[in-house]
């Protein structure tokens, strides 16, 4: 379930307070924060991930250039958001 899942199933069934909601932001930034990327990233990650080729494969490759849409994802923060994105997909947003 991820943590929009979570606030629309509890929102109705819930005495709804705004700390109690804004602690449930809280917690979704620290643990399933948005990672954004374009949509042909997307799909070279997907794919990887699609033949169990496994994170360090992928970063390998990325890191030998031979998944080129990857260049921007080089520094340790960016590594951490592929990372992020590998194992909750479901925290990807496409953008241009």
């Amino acid at each position: 379930m991820t943590f929009d899942e979570a606030l629309n199933e509890l929102e109705p069934r819930t005495i709804w307070s705004s700390e109690m909601r804004d602690l449930l932001e809280q917690l979704r930034a620290e643990y399933a924060p948005t990672i954004e990327m374009t949509e042909m990233q997307m799909k070279q990650m997907m794919s990887f991930k699609e033949v169990n080729a496994g994170f360090s494969t992928f970063m390998y490759k990325q890191g030998l250039g031979q998944v080129p849409a990857f260049s921007d994802f080089i520094t340790t923060e960016r590594e951490n958001e592929l990372m992020q994105a590998w194992l909750h997909p479901e925290t990807i947003k496409v953008v241009e």
